[in-house]
C-alpha cells in the first residue's frame, strides 16, 4: 500500500502512471456498464494496469536510448 501522507495521487504520479489512471477508470467504466463483477473488474484492471505501465516505460526507454545514442554520436562527431 501507497502512504500519500495527505497528498492526492495525481501529484506524485508520473505522466506515465498519471496515463495508466486514466486508462483504467474508461475501462473500469465499460465493465460497470457491463456489469463484470467486483472481483473480475479488479483482477482484471490489475493484470492491465501492470502490463500498460511496463508497456509505456519501455517506451520511455526507448526514447532515452535513441536521444542519448543519437547525441553521443553527435559529440564523437564535432572530435574528428
Amino acid at each position: 500500500m501507497i502512504n500519500l501522507q495527505g497528498q492526492n495521487l495525481r501529484g506524485v504520479a508520473s505522466i506515465n502512471e498519471l496515463t495508466g489512471i486514466s486508462n483504467i477508470e474508461g475501462l473500469n467504466s465499460v465493465l460497470i456498464k457491463r456489469q463484470s463483477g467486483k472481483r473480475q473488474r479488479l483482477e482484471l484492471l490489475a493484470n492491465i494496469s501492470k502490463d500498460q505501465l511496463h508497456s509505456l516505460n519501455s517506451v520511455e526507454f526507448l526514447k532515452t536510448l535513441k536521444y542519448t545514442s543519437f547525441h553521443w554520436r553527435l559529440c564523437r562527431c564535432d572530435r574528428g
